[in-house]
């Protein structure tokens, strides 16, 4: 009977490791996108952010450490791309690994349509950027924290501050992103 219990104790010890090296491993390769980024390496920073974004995962289990990863990583591609002045490419890439990430596509949609909004009004498709925008205030947030708050209204703020329509919605929302960053 104590050889069960030991065997099924190990065995436990060895799923829990696994689950650590995979973590690991993704932050890993989220911290070489970011060094690449930082050393103006741009093309291979969008390629690894691309990879992390599309890999493989269990959507069941994506816990939220891994889920505030793929914000980061979704948003640090956005940014390289605007570092590039890749504006419409930038649009494609996102799409695409929307397309290729059931977790983008459900546990952080929000996240995703924001950041999508903010890109869009970097080109010249402000009906497309501004609909995105509005559809953001829809949709739950996953794990709410005060910076992700922050970026819902101030990307809000910066989609919609030329639109005369908006203005005293845009002055909200640049007070609530105020509050939010206290």
């Amino acid at each position: 009977m104590s050889a069960t219990i030991g065997k099924k104790t190990i065995l436990l010890f060895h799923i829990f490791a696994l689950m650590c090296s995979s973590s690991f491993a993704q932050e890993s390769l989220l911290q070489q996108a970011k060094t690449l980024q930082r050393s103006g390496q741009f093309d291979a920073a969008i390629e690894a952010y691309t990879g992390f974004l599309t890999q493989p995962m269990e959507e069941q289990s994506v816990t939220d450490k891994e889920l505030s990863l793929y914000t980061e990583a979704l948003l640090q591609l956005m940014n390289t791309f605007q570092s590039k002045g890749e504006s419409e490419a930038c649009i494609a890439a996102l799409k695409e690994v929307f397309e290729s990430s059931p977790v983008l596509q459900k546990q952080c949609l929000r996240d995703y349509c924001s950041i999508m909004a903010y890109a869009l009004s970097r080109t010249e498709n402000m009906k497309e950027a501004e609909e995105m925008m509005l559809k953001v205030f829809t949709l739950p947030l996953h794990n709410p924290t005060p910076e992700k708050y922050f970026r819902d209204y101030a990307y809000a703020a910066a989609v919609f501050y030329s639109n005369p329509d908006y203005q005293s919605r845009v002055i909200t929302w640049c007070k609530e992103a105020l509050h939010q960053a206290e």
